[in-house]
């Protein structure tokens, strides 16, 4: 037990040595790092609590050659508003399974549920998680991370999932409140997910592909927004309750197989395509709603190729209506 009414410093437990630290059942609070490992393993366990304090508290901090494993529903939480949860760096590797990880709330600072930034070969591997209270879900600047389980949920004010480097895949669970963020050297790929909120799914470049999915708005929000060159996949894709369903900025290539779009009124956009660099668009099988007041179903703005297979676009018919594919750019 550490200084529970101090700001938090120190570290709980300091695996440095070889050889494995088991903690099952524990409780550690009060230090600004709970767990750190730099060197051997540690496993925790049997609902254990991990509590850091402090601005820059981190519950469980992984790197060196640190070997980190979560069992249970063991609850990690960092108290600080730059607070990290699970942070996994340099050749650091960890496995959380069944976790509950908490930041201070959200609302300010930059606080991380689990940040990644390792160069090991091997997989971070987070099953059945729970992230809440942070500014961001997870984190992920280089390595590669497989996070799977229905039970998996993940909710940031901020950004949900953040992808800037390295590789993600995700497989089942849901993403709410903050969306995703794909940078433009990241890697996403998330199947049989749904994510809700008011962000989407932002790209600033990087690669992005759905299968089996949900994107669901806030009535006022993009599904995807890509506003630098990227590739993006939807496969068998749900994108609905937005006003803009895909926005290409920045160049790259958009594909979608199957799935629908729905836009809500107010001049909602299906797929909209502006400026940037050539576009390459290619709609297969895929349905694109509007209200009485959408404006277009697909809007090119740009320079581009576009080719729609046994693609429908509907619109309610009322209002002042709006246009099935509307193009003003070259190609």
């Amino acid at each position: 037990m550490g200084n529970e009414s101090g700001s938090g410093r120190g570290i709980g437990v300091d695996m440095a040595g070889e050889g494995t630290v088991e903690l099952t059942k524990v409780t550690v609070s009060g230090f600004e790092t709970g767990v750190k490992v730099s060197k051997g393993k540690v496993t925790i366990s049997g609902e254990s609590a991990i509590t850091a304090k402090g601005q820059n508290a981190v519950g469980v901090e992984v790197k060196g050659t640190g070997v980190l494993k979560i069992n249970g529903e063991s609850t990690i939480t960092a108290e600080g508003t730059h607070g990290v949860g699970v942070r996994i760096t340099e050749t650091g590797k960890a496995e959380v399974i069944g976790a509950t990880i908490k930041g201070n709330g959200g609302r300010s600072g930059t606080s991380k549920g689990v940040e990644v930034n390792t160069s090991s070969k091997e997989e971070v591997k987070l099953t059945n998680v729970d992230i809440s209270k942070v500014m961001y879900g997870v984190s992920v600047s280089k390595g590669t991370v497989k996070i799977s389980g229905e039970l998996t949920k993940i909710a940031a004010t901020g950004t949900g999932l953040s992808v800037q480097g390295g590789t993600v895949t995700m497989t089942g669970g849901t993403i709410s409140e903050g969306g995703v963020s794909v940078g433009k050297t990241g890697t996403l790929m998330l199947e049989g997910v749904t994510v809700s909120g008011n962000n989407g799914v932002r790209m600033s470049g990087g690669t992005f592909k759905m299968i089996r999915g949900k994107i669901t708005g806030s009535e006022t929000s993009t599904g995807v927004d890509m506003s630098g060159k990227g590739e993006v996949t939807l496969e068998d894709v749900i994108v609905s309750k937005v006003t803009t369903g895909v926005s290409m900025m920045g160049g790259g290539t958009f594909k979608m197989t199957r799935g629908a779009i729905t836009v809500v009124e107010n001049s909602g956009v299906g797929v909209s395509v502006e400026g940037g660099e050539e576009v390459t668009v290619n709609l297969d099988g895929t349905k694109i709603t509007g209200s009485g007041t959408s404006r277009n179903g697909v809007y090119v703005g740009g320079e581009m190729t576009a080719k729609l297979t046994k693609t429908v676009i509907t619109g309610s018919g009322g209002g002042n209506g709006g246009t099935g594919v509307y193009a003003t750019g070259e190609r």
